[in-house]
């Protein structure tokens, strides 16, 4: 019993450290070599924006670029007019690092807004045998236009579903029919193609109104071992505080989240997730941004297209732009020493769960086995012992004081001399019955009546006396 208290003791503690875990500060981005540690995307844009994103050395040269030591500015092209066939000059940004788990927090005083803008904060996982979204993609700040309210979301292969969640509520995006967007799956039915699972944050979280406001932030926390993806955002003078890194933090501290996804193999497998880089884009127009012109910007939509107004319109352009006060990478303090791929085992929280189960199942079949396994020991030296008792009873007719086989526990031959013998065998069987129950004991007494008596001479008995007794009577 005090193993198994002391089995269910351990795992009791190791599952209130994984629910528990804090997490420490891992790196700072904003400083002065902020871009050194990220990689410019020059290749045409894959939501085919009316862009040209260009390299390190062309951003740098254009103004597109600036890093200080408490700042990074981002943004697009401001001065150009285009023609034809021309796009813009913009910045894709993807760090160097990829994660599988951690805290992410960003700080902004400014973000992109304005019609045709499209920018984006997220995180996804590719190379060339994983092709998008098999490690999966985190929208994390995401809005269009003239958006007050930012749209935080998870892209997907098959089999990662919302739908049924058992986490704090949130405000799903509305997909086709009017039905919540809660299917992660790019190409789930009834959503828009590559829709994913969006959920939207609450007022004042993206655009002018969050610019207005002097910014904010946003912290994101990616915990597969904890099993979930959330999302908060404060405004500017509320939230985590400043100098983050000499911090353990606690998110479960920080109250409901504005986003949350459930990782888990009831509705989501967190290998869904992996591998993943930071990024920081400015598109413009584009796929989600053409469709949505008209709604956000009627007046523009009334004369423009969204790539006419983009390309001929420099000077409404002039809110495009990043402006970064700090972004800060946490991990948890328990996490595993290297980044898992998505089809490595994890440590995730349900994980943890039924292993600590089966371990504990395992012990209890043991103890109940061994428990089992002494009682029946137990009843069979009983069941000995009293075979012992009930022969010595029955031997004791046999053991009278001062006859040659007194020292004998094992019968011997009955002395058989002429005159004696028929009152010693009655004497004999009459013992015998007495000391039987009334129904075995008639069957064994007629048995032993049935068995011959042996004849021996007196010098045989005496050397049966002998070997049985371990001593001469002669």
């Amino acid at each position: 019993m005090e193993v198994l208290q002391r089995v269910l003791l351990l795992c009791a503690t190791w599952l209130l450290a994984a629910e528990a875990a804090k997490y420490v500060h891992l790196q700072s981005f904003v400083e002065a070599d902020f871009f050194s540690r990220w990689t410019f995307w020059s290749a045409p844009d894959p939501t085919h924006g009316a862009v040209q994103y260009v390299d390190e050395a062309m951003a740098k040269a254009s103004g597109l670029t600036h890093a200080t030591a408490d700042r990074v500015y981002m943004g697009v092209d401001m001065n150009s007019v285009l023609h034809g066939n021309n796009v813009r000059r913009s910045v894709r940004i993807q760090s160097r690092s990829t994660y599988s788990h951690g805290l992410f927090i960003l700080n902004l005083d400014h973000m992109p807004t304005g019609c045709g803008a499209w920018p984006s904060f997220w995180m996804y996982g590719e190379d060339e045998k994983h092709p998008w979204p098999a490690w999966g993609e985190f929208d994390i700040i995401e809005g269009v236009h003239t958006s007050k309210r930012v749209f935080t979301t998870l892209h997907t292969s098959d089999h990662c579903n919302q739908s049924g969640g058992r986490g704090p509520s949130v405000e799903w995006v509305r997909g086709l029919q009017g039905n919540s967007a809660d299917n992660c799956y790019i190409h789930a039915p009834n959503q828009w193609e590559n829709q994913g699972c969006s959920q939207r944050g609450p007022n004042a979280s993206f655009g002018s109104a969050f610019n207005d406001a002097g910014g904010g932030t946003f912290a994101a926390e990616w915990d597969p071992m904890a099993g979930h993806i959330r999302t908060w955002f404060w405004q500017h003078g509320s939230g985590p505080g400043k100098h983050l890194s000499d911090h353990r933090l606690d998110p479960d501290s920080w109250g409901s989240p504005y986003s949350y996804f459930e990782l888990g193999p009831r509705n989501c497998d967190p290998r869904h997730f992996a591998n993943m880089r930071l990024v920081f884009d400015i598109t413009l127009c584009g796929d989600l941004g053409n469709p949505t012109f008209s709604q956000f910007c009627p007046e523009a939509a009334a004369h423009l297209s969204c790539q006419e107004l983009v390309a001929q319109h420099p000077e409404l352009l002039r809110e495009v732009y990043w402006s970064i006060r700090s972004l800060d990478i946490f991990q948890r303090e328990d996490a595993p020493s290297r980044t898992p791929s998505p089809f490595d085992s994890n440590g995730q929280r349900w994980k943890i769960f039924m292993f600590a189960t089966l371990l504990l199942i395992a012990t209890i079949t043991l103890y109940v086995v061994v428990w089992c396994k002494v009682k029946r020991e137990n009843a069979y030296n009983n069941n000995i012992m009293a075979l012992g008792h009930s022969w010595t009873d029955w031997l004791m007719p046999w053991m009278q004081t001062g006859s040659p086989s007194s020292c004998c526990w094992m019968p011997v031959a009955v002395e058989e001399t002429t005159g004696t013998r028929g009152w010693q065998v009655d004497e004999l069987r009459e013992q015998r019955f007495s000391r039987r129950s009334p129904v075995k004991g008639v069957e064994g007494h007629m048995q032993s009546s049935a068995s011959p008596v042996s004849k021996k001479s007196q010098t045989e008995s005496s050397m049966s006396q002998s070997m049985y007794c371990g001593k001469s009577s002669l």
